[in-house]
């Protein structure tokens, strides 16, 4: 898991304005906007985003969902609160969850006043910001786990250390596709070298995030050389025909 601690994503953009050297006054929510597109759409870690929970109001059959969600991991009937992780804990854990999923339906589990847990089979699925229910559940309340961007204190999303470099370059880019619909136009090559530099530092803002950490690897390493069931004990059971 990567190290990098996370900053706001106003830290590129206030970048991008001091390295292309242009005022900041009027462009400050396009180029938030762009930053936000690069690291949702173009990076795309999940080290940059948090696990999250909220209580949502279903309006018929659907309930809309915070703008920060980029995944909707379960969903409880009623009103639990923001700060019920052990009961997402529990009902979706272990072999429970991969036996109900398994004809690939999404369930939402129901929380009786004794604690009992029956889960039912409402489907739901996520359409542009909204979560669409199988059945009408018109007023009543839902608590949804998702994974979100954490935000700093002005409520801009916060991006890994990692990524700054990546998402100026892809700022640069929409700058200068932009820019060929105004009077002032770079030309092809400009635009091409732009695309070039975005695509490379995400490549390399995507093999960043993907390295293991010392702890990682070592338990990996631990893992390969355990006697019992690391590669010594394959190699061994091959050489002498039991495998």
């Amino acid at each position: 898991m990567p190290t990098s601690k996370l900053v706001s994503i106003k830290n590129p953009v206030m970048n991008a304005f001091d390295d292309m050297g242009i005022d900041i006054s009027r462009d400050v929510p396009v180029f938030t906007r762009w930053a936000a597109e690069a690291e949702r759409n173009g990076i795309a870690s999940f080290y940059s985003l948090r696990r999250k929970r909220a209580v949502l109001t279903v309006q018929g059959c659907v309930a809309p969902i915070p703008c920060e969600a980029s995944f909707v991991q379960g969903a409880i009937l009623g009103d639990h609160g923001c700060d019920c992780g052990e009961l997402f804990d529990r009902c979706f854990s272990g072999v429970i969850v991969t036996a109900m999923h398994a004809d690939n339906s999404f369930l939402v589990v129901d929380v009786s006043e004794n604690d009992n847990l029956s889960y039912s089979r409402i489907k739901w699925d996520v359409r542009q910001g909204m979560m669409v229910f199988s059945d009408n559940l018109n007023g009543k309340k839902v608590t949804i786990q998702y994974l979100g961007f954490d935000e700093d204190a002005d409520g801009f999303p916060m991006v890994s250390e990692g990524h700054v470099m990546a998402i100026v370059a892809f700022i640069m880019y929409k700058y200068a596709a932009r820019s060929r619909f105004s009077p002032n136009k770079m030309d092809h090559g400009d635009l091409a070298h732009f695309w070039k530099e975005w695509m490379r530092m995400c490549s390399e803002a995507r093999g960043d995030d993907a390295m293991l950490s010392d702890s990682d690897r070592q338990e990996i390493v631990a893992m390969i050389h355990d006697p019992y069931i690391g590669y010594g004990m394959e190699v061994g059971m091959h050489s002498r025909g039991e495998l």
